[in-house]
């Protein structure tokens, strides 16, 4: 019995470091799991370039647009039954035969700065609620645009000139 008992003695601590050993490692690889998980959850895709954009196809966008006012407003809602701001200019663009992203920020990364040279159709950003590029509308010439604005609204037409939008406005966007 004694040589059982002296290899026993010096089996347990080596399973028990063993076992510590696995425990660490099983629990290093589920942090590990978990930060990929997070930051994978934290970025978007990259948003895909839009191209086939012409000027007709803002026009037609802009006009469709304009056709939706007094459509409610719903979270990712993107159809008649109900818009938020980037479903009203997907589905304005769908109409008009351009598939575009569904998000203010995939549209940013989709599209390009114009300046002060807006033609109808062009997305118009806003930063609302301490968010940057938090909102988009379409451009429908002069100082209009039309946009989905918030829980309890409808799609309407706003002025650029209006305080509040002037306040909040960021810049102008077209598609490629």
């Amino acid at each position: 019995m004694q040589p059982v008992a002296e290899r026993l003695t010096r089996v347990v601590p080596l399973l028990k470091a063993m076992s510590k050993a696995v425990r660490q490692s099983f629990f290093l690889g589920a942090v590990f799991f978990f930060i990929g998980t997070v930051l994978a959850g934290c970025a978007s895709p990259p948003a895909k370039r839009v191209t086939g954009y012409t000027p007709v196809i803002g026009e037609k966008a802009a006009h469709t647009a304009a056709t939706m006012i007094g459509r409610p407003y719903k979270y990712r809602g993107d159809s008649p039954s109900g818009f938020d701001c980037s479903g009203l200019v997907r589905y304005s663009y769908l109409t008009a035969g351009l598939n575009v992203p569904h998000g203010t920020k995939q549209l940013k990364s989709a599209t390009r700065s114009v300046g002060t040279s807006m033609q109808k159709g062009d997305l118009l950003f806003f930063d609302e609620k301490g968010g940057r590029y938090s909102h988009v509308g379409i451009y429908l010439g002069g100082d209009s645009f039309i946009h989905a604005p918030s829980t309890g609204k409808t799609v309407r037409k706003n002025s650029l000139l209006d305080p509040y939008w002037k306040k909040h406005f960021i810049e102008a966007r077209r598609f490629y």
